[in-house]
């Protein structure tokens, strides 16, 4: 007990220290102070990966919420998830101890354990682009640097036209389907890579064009290939909607996308007084 103590005191002399200056870890990986709100929501508000570990930050008034999965660290996997304010003057996230860390196994059915609710961690972009993460309560963040992935994650819709983009790897799964009137789809299929200098999707070749006919649920689906060598790039405009520039024959013009809200945001359970 006295060595819980004296680590848990330990730590929350670390997180008083964190609202009072940058972190020595930080001290020359941190970018220049960014003051307006839409620049560090730009900077932040992504999916990020390593080989072994995703982070995704997401920006909800006031707040900046993180989530970090990270796999095969003796559980089958774990995930931390903080609630963060953002410092005007050392440029990164705070959270300064209501971080959650849960563990999960897998035996005949998934089994959860909460190790600890009082998690504290700091996030910060180097000068590279790449986000660190400083978990003061383990430091199950060292040696790791998340590369960017922008937020394109999601189903997108617009009419008869749907977008799913499913972050993987360090690319992007992306599966467009278009409904025809006469009751067939049509269906293209693209691996994107994500470009930081730009923030789009880019897929530079091999996108995968068929058309589909029949029902999944009668088991009677018949394809019929276009094509296999397409091309694509995806971007957000000012309100944040999708748009897909089709490079083979423009499929995309005058589509813009929104975002389909298929379940609640990861942190309203965790944390029930956000709004």
């Amino acid at each position: 007990m006295h060595m819980i103590h004296m680590k848990k005191t330990a730590c929350l002399l670390m997180t008083i220290i964190l609202l009072t200056a940058v972190p020595a870890a930080f001290a020359s990986n941190a970018g220049t102070v960014s003051q307006d709100l839409r620049t560090v929501i730009e900077t932040f508000d992504s999916v990020w990966e390593t080989d072994a570990a995703e982070i995704d930050i997401k920006h909800s008034e006031p707040y900046f919420y993180v989530r970090v999965y990270m796999y095969g660290c003796g559980p089958v996997w774990s995930d931390w998830v903080y609630r963060c304010v953002y410092d005007h003057e050392t440029d990164v996230l705070i959270c300064d101890g209501n971080g959650i860390r849960k563990d999960y196994w897998f035996e005949d059915e998934v089994e959860e354990s909460t190790e600890y609710t009082d998690g504290s961690a700091v996030f910060a972009v180097n000068d590279d682009g790449q986000l660190i993460w400083e978990d003061m309560m383990e430091d199950e963040g060292n040696g790791f640097l998340f590369e960017k992935m922008g937020n394109y994650g999601g189903i997108w819709d617009c009419g008869d036209t749907e977008v799913e983009l499913v972050p993987y790897a360090g690319f992007y799964d992306c599966l467009i389907t278009r409904q025809e009137s006469d009751g067939t789809s049509t269906v293209w299929d693209y691996s994107c890579e994500f470009d930081a200098a730009s923030c789009t999707l880019i897929c530079r070749g091999g996108g995968y064009k068929y058309e589909q006919a029949g029902s999944d649920a009668e088991d009677d689906v018949s394809f019929k290939d276009v094509y296999k060598d397409g091309a694509a790039d995806f971007s957000m405009d000012e309100n944040g909607c999708l748009v897909w520039n089709d490079h083979r024959e423009n499929a995309g013009a005058g589509l813009v996308f929104t975002r389909k809200i298929t379940e609640e945001p990861f942190w309203t359970d965790i944390y029930p007084d956000t709004k």
